[in-house]
């Protein structure tokens, strides 16, 4: 077989590689960013428009872990020793259940040592002389923490899961505007929970296939309760058909966007020539033509 042809840029389907290639030319100099932001705000589902008065500012992520990351930077800082770090681990957490309104419903001992901190989220876990990262804990332990109250259960899972999340694509401006993009091909959107066990708490506590975190609804969470951020959320899809499936309920303000739209206005005159031919010769995106000027 000859790997050259034909040329895998042509049929791969991959969206990490199309967030990549956006993300390259969005970080170019150049009108890239703004003309992005621009064909955003021709959606109605914008409500307000961004401004583009500032892009120079902007930063751009693939695969925004804020809070993974954020929670290994605890403990690794020239000169911070294991006990510094775990109390910063522990307020983070309290602070953000007191936002939640979690604190008064919650039989959790704050000033607890690690290995009986952590005994609260995890069932049979094996950390004792850290505070555990949300990412361990285990749905059947929150289960029985929240009690009676399912309100109380779907944020401790929603929490635990904000650190599982890389929302695709993230442009922001400081002190601006935020946006969270799903970037989507041959995928639907995520639900939690995803495996067997923690479906079967879920059933059993909210009815058969109820009471389920999507995607979106788990990223709105992230930003707007945990950050502190009122992100745009956007979608890019093939079509504009399958953009307003994955927004769902929240189509109506979540603007939807097309690859091939979206690239057909990006200047690729800075890139190497593989890119022009990826967003142009890609059998995946090119299925598809350009989206109407009214959604």
């Amino acid at each position: 077989m000859d790997l050259r042809q034909p040329p895998f840029y042509s049929f791969l389907r991959e969206e990490r590689q199309f967030c990549a290639v956006l993300a390259h030319l969005l970080m170019q100099r150049g009108d890239n960013l703004k003309t992005f932001v621009e064909l955003l705000n021709q959606r109605p589902a914008m409500g307000s428009p961004l401004p583009i008065d500032n892009l120079e500012e902007a930063e751009v992520y693939i695969e925004y872990a804020y809070l993974r990351d954020l929670w290994d930077g605890f403990g690794v800082r020239p000169n911070r020793t294991r006990p510094e770090a775990n109390g910063l681990k522990r307020a983070f957490i309290q602070n953000a259940f007191a936002d939640l309104g979690l604190c008064d419903g919650l039989p959790i001992d704050w000033s607890a040592p690690p290995q009986a901190f952590n005994d609260n989220f995890i069932s049979g876990h094996k950390i004792k002389l850290d505070i555990a990262s949300p990412h361990h804990w285990s749905v059947s332990r929150l289960h029985e923490l929240a009690g009676n109250s399912p309100d109380f259960f779907r944020a401790l899972c929603k929490f635990k899961w904000s650190f599982n999340i890389k929302p695709d694509l993230v442009i922001a401006v400081p002190g601006s505007w935020t946006l969270c993009i799903e970037a989507k091909l041959e995928s639907r959107e995520g639900f939690y929970p995803t495996g067997t066990s923690e479906i079967k708490i879920f059933d059993e506590r909210f009815g058969a296939r109820k009471g389920r975190i999507r995607q979106f609804e788990l990223q709105a969470f992230m930003f707007r309760e945990l950050l502190h951020v009122e992100a745009q959320q956007v979608v890019i899809a093939r079509d504009i058909s399958e953009g307003k499936q994955e927004a769902g309920k929240d189509a109506n303000v979540t603007p939807v966007l097309i690859w091939t739209d979206v690239f057909s206005h990006m200047d690729l005159d800075g890139s190497l020539p593989f890119v022009r031919r990826l967003v142009n010769e890609n059998s995946t995106i090119r299925e598809h033509g350009p989206a109407p000027a009214d959604v």
